[in-house]
């Protein structure tokens, strides 16, 4: 939906789509389906032009999803062959015991302000996402208890700023400068709680290799990354460029196109 505010000054959209799906490829471990899939998406958008020469464009969204993870099936297909995934394989369906699934949420919101003068167009472009990420597989894909509780949590937060002068598209000599900033950070914990009797022959184990002993050691990993930089225009900045043809005019065809 959308529609003028207010006529020739205020603009406005909004959307929002709906999506729900049992999933079609079951877990013959418990009947029930791997690649369900429920998600929502809101849009908006709002123009407010209060001056001819001055414009403001504010942007954003709302995306949450939970859905299935990662599954496969249990066909060796390099061994039996070369590769070749063959219809039968195809039909064999995932086998395993653990929980599998992933929920996202996502926001962003972005503002570009323009403002027109007679000697060049000034803009300014901001923006904001936030992506929060949770996910949980069966890590053996299989029925057995080798590893339980996988999952691994994921938080993405990022920024950037963009200013930049245009010149006169009339103008023989057009150019651009500007400035970009961007910090990023992100946090990851991944931990999974894993069966090392089932895998190795160790002395305080009560089973053998290749048996499941009831002994789950917790794992755990956390790791944080950020990321920030700062500089001229990202994109094509600085860069001059004057065109002249045969009868030293600015070529008309050329000036047409974005530097």
């Amino acid at each position: 939906a959308g529609g003028a505010l207010i006529p020739d000054t205020l603009l406005a959209r909004a959307t929002v789509k709906y999506y729900d799906t049992d999933g079609w490829i079951e877990n013959q471990f418990d009947g029930n389906d791997l690649d369900h899939d429920e998600n929502v998406k809101v849009t908006g958008r709002l123009i407010w032009q209060p001056t001819d020469a001055l414009s403001f464009d504010l942007r954003g969204s709302y995306y949450d999803q939970d859905t299935g993870s990662l599954w496969f099936s249990p066909v060796n297909v390099l061994d039996v062959s070369g590769g070749e995934i063959t219809e039968d394989m195809a039909r064999v369906k995932p086998d395993q015991n653990a929980d599998s699934f992933s929920n996202r949420t996502i926001y962003d919101v972005s503002l570009v302000a323009e403002l027109e003068t007679s000697f060049g167009t000034f803009t300014s472009i901001s923006a904001y996402d936030d992506i929060d990420v949770l996910f949980e597989e069966d890590l053996d894909i299989t029925a057995f208890t080798v590893t339980d509780n996988t999952r691994q949590a994921r938080q993405t937060k990022g920024f950037s700023q963009e200013v930049r002068f245009t010149s006169p598209a009339e103008q023989r000599l057009r150019y651009i400068v500007g400035a970009y900033y961007q910090n990023t950070q992100r946090d990851v914990a991944t931990s999974t709680d894993l069966d090392f009797c089932f895998l190795l022959p160790l002395p305080f184990c009560p089973t053998p290799p290749g048996v499941e002993s009831g002994i789950l050691v917790p794992l755990a990993l956390s790791v944080r990354a950020s990321m920030s930089n700062a500089g001229q225009h990202a994109r094509q900045c600085p860069r001059v460029r004057l065109l002249l043809d045969e009868t030293g005019k600015l070529n008309q065809a050329v000036r047409d196109k974005r530097l």
